[in-house]
């Protein structure tokens, strides 16, 4: 969003945080808005380039900025971290303005007048391009998380709420039927999403004396909205606890921090969260309703994230669902409060195309750490008859299943459906693939995840190249969308050593080594292939 241009009353009312004075004959920039409320969209990314090759003032707001020169791709990234320009609390005049005077560039950053200038802006130097940037900025998120387990391991959870039964089917009897079957397909844990409490939300397929409107008002509702069922679970949540725990599956659970009066109850919702913790063990907690109003919202919602990761010792691991219509922190407003629910997608709706969210995820993973976001794949068995699939040659139908967990198994993938509902064929295709997943998942921890390929949009060949920290690639994840082509190659991004070996993790493909380059064969449309590469050090490494 650009504003016009010379004098600063044009901008608006703002703030100055800093000045940053850059020096070079030609410069670039781009300005990255990203987009949360989800449920609206699809287009969580809009990237707008601009050459600066003119003298003169021009200002703009945004969630990322990144300045390069162009003669050597070196350059300077400003991250904003805040809520998204559209979900912010007060709408911002522009965030950063530019003023250029032959080979000198001064960049001013800027705060509204509600917000503190602490940390509200990160700027991160890089070289090397493209690539350079990608990984300065997944380096910088994964610098803020807690380095504790529960946020470096991606996790393959399963919740229910896919299937849409909402919480009409949440019983002992049927969270340990899917305990059991999320078993099968070698699952990490089972989220238990609205309805293991005692009150009931607005989105409840029931009613009852606790029920709220919406997403919000429980602790006037009642005090004992957030204890356990009483007929769901008559014997509390200690033998679904139980038996997860015998199968190797973790519970988690979902809730909603009190958004009424500009998140007043914020010290109850942190307690709470907690109590749960340290009562049952949960580490895992989907948090969703929030709806941030105002300044003092944002500073209420800050600390009662600050509370539950310094009193668990980042020991839980937040889910922050930001698809809904409300303001909440988004992609870059609580980096280190846990990992992102991007999108809520129902095939009952018509509204689950597995090759959207395959885009979305390649296009955010230029500039959000793939490791905080988790991407949804769901039983594409159900609904293939609904309008919007029928006859669509990208409808969910025409995809298996382990092809849908390999396109979000970049990020932290959610099982958006029952498990115990699956039919035989889903599990034989996916769990091998989740299997090989879990093997190889660590080595994905400390690695920048590459958008390689072509953008995603059901007819293109795409992929993601797991580069390590010293430069060396250790993985590529081959995609091929629905192309007439069998065969593709891939451009990298850093030169592959000429001796390097190649090992298929899984899927079916053949690939040939180029120096600045691979070519995969798939026959499969669509198909996929997961390479792994090792130099002959690391095969002797491996081997010790």
């Amino acid at each position: 969003m650009l504003a016009d241009d010379t004098s600063e009353q044009s901008v608006g009312s703002r703030i100055p945080v800093s000045d940053h004075m850059l020096h070079g004959q030609a410069f670039r920039l781009t300005i990255v808005t990203l987009w949360d409320r989800t449920d609206g969209h699809d287009e969580p990314v809009r990237v707008q380039s601009v050459l600066l090759a003119e003298d003169g003032t021009r200002a703009w707001t945004g969630s990322i900025f990144v300045i390069e020169e162009t003669a050597n791709s070196r350059g300077t990234i400003f991250v904003r971290r805040s809520p998204m320009p559209e979900s912010r609390p007060l709408p911002a005049d522009s965030d950063l303005k530019v003023q250029k005077r032959g080979d000198e560039l001064n960049v001013t950053l800027y705060r509204a007048a509600h917000e503190s200038a602490n940390d509200l802006w990160a700027v991160l130097p890089y070289e090397g391009g493209d690539f350079g940037r990608t990984r300065a900025l997944q380096a910088w998120q994964r610098s803020l998380r807690p380095d504790s387990p529960v946020y470096r391991t991606r996790r393959f959870v399963i919740n229910t709420w896919g299937d849409r039964s909402r919480d009409a089917r949440i019983t002992e009897s049927f969270v340990l039927r899917e305990i059991q079957a999320a078993q099968t397909i070698d699952a990490d844990a089972v989220r238990i999403d609205d309805g293991w409490q005692a009150g009931l939300s607005g989105n409840s397929a029931f009613a009852g004396e606790m029920k709220t409107r919406g997403l919000t008002g429980f602790w006037s509702v009642s005090d004992r909205f957030w204890e356990v069922h009483p007929e769901r679970f008559p014997n509390g949540l200690r033998p679904v606890l139980d038996r997860a725990k015998a199968a190797g599956i973790e519970i988690g659970l979902w809730y909603a921090p009190d958004s009424d009066d500009e998140l007043v109850n914020w010290e109850k919702d942190a307690e709470q969260i907690l109590r749960l913790h340290r009562t049952y063990g949960v580490r895992f907690f989907k948090i969703d309703g929030l709806n941030v109003v105002s300044r003092l919202a944002q500073q209420r919602i800050d600390q009662l994230l600050a509370r539950v990761k310094d009193e668990s010792d980042g020991n839980i691991l937040l889910m922050l669902d930001i698809t809904g219509h409300h303001k909440r922190p988004g992609f870059l407003g609580a980096i280190g409060s846990g990992n992102l629910f991007v999108q809520n997608r129902y095939t009952d709706w018509g509204n689950y195309w597995p090759h959207r969210t395959l885009r979305s995820l390649w296009r955010l993973s230029h500039w959000v750490d793939p490791s905080r976001l988790r991407f949804e794949f769901l039983n594409n068995t159900r609904n293939t008859e609904h309008e919007s699939y029928a006859g669509h040659p990208l409808a969910p139908a025409n995809y298996r299943s382990d092809y849908l967990f390999a396109s979000v198994m970049m990020s932290n993938p959610l099982g958006w459906f029952e498990a115990s509902n699956l039919p035989d064929n889903f599990r034989d295709r996916l769990t091998p693939l989740v299997q090989a997943w879990r093997q190889h998942r660590d080595t994905l921890a400390g690695c920048t995840i590459m958008p390689v390929g072509q953008e995603p949009s059901g007819r293109s060949w795409t992929g993601f190249l797991a580069i390590d920290q010293d430069g060396t690639p250790r993985s590529l994840l081959a995609l091929r969308e629905f192309t007439e082509s069998n065969r593709y190659t891939y451009e990298l991004p850093v030169p592959l050593d000429p001796h390097i070996a190649t090992t298929v993790l899984h899927g079916a493909g053949v690939a040939e080594i180029g120096r600045d380059s691979i070519t995969l064969t798939i026959d499969d449309a669509p198909g996929y292939v997961w390479v792994g590469f090792n130099t002959p050090d690391q095969e002797t490494s491996d081997k010790k």
